[in-house]
C-alpha cells in the first residue's frame, strides 16, 4: 500500500494571481473561499479546493511528483499551464 495524502490546491492562469492569492491567505482569508472564487479548477473548487486522497498513480504526473515530493510549505509554483497554491491537509503512511 502506498502513502496517500490529502491535498487541496488553488490553480490560476498568471503569476501575479497567484501572489495574490498567497496574499491573501496570508491577511487571513480562508483557503477555501479563495478556491471557490478564483481556482481555475471548478471541481475542486466547489469543495473548497479539496483534492481527497489520493496515492502515486491517481493525478497527472506534474502534479502527483509535486505533492508526494514537497513536504514543506511553498508558496506556489508553475505546472505547465498554470500557477498552483497548495494546502496538505494530510498525509497517510501505511503501517
Amino acid at each position: 500500500m502506498s502513502n496517500k495524502i490529502k491535498c487541496s490546491h488553488i490553480l490560476v492562469k498568471k503569476q501575479n494571481e497567484a501572489i495574490t492569492v498567497l496574499d491573501r491567505i496570508k491577511n487571513g482569508e480562508k483557503f477555501g473561499k479563495i478556491a471557490k472564487e478564483l481556482s481555475l479548477d471548478s471541481g475542486s473548487a466547489k469543495r473548497d479546493g479539496n483534492l481527497g486522497y489520493f496515492s502515486k498513480g491517481k493525478m497527472v504526473k506534474e502534479y502527483e511528483d509535486t505533492f508526494h515530493t514537497i513536504y514543506f510549505p511553498i508558496p506556489y509554483y508553475f505546472v505547465s499551464f498554470a500557477w498552483l497554491l497548495l494546502s496538505f491537509n494530510f498525509t497517510h503512511i501505511p503501517r
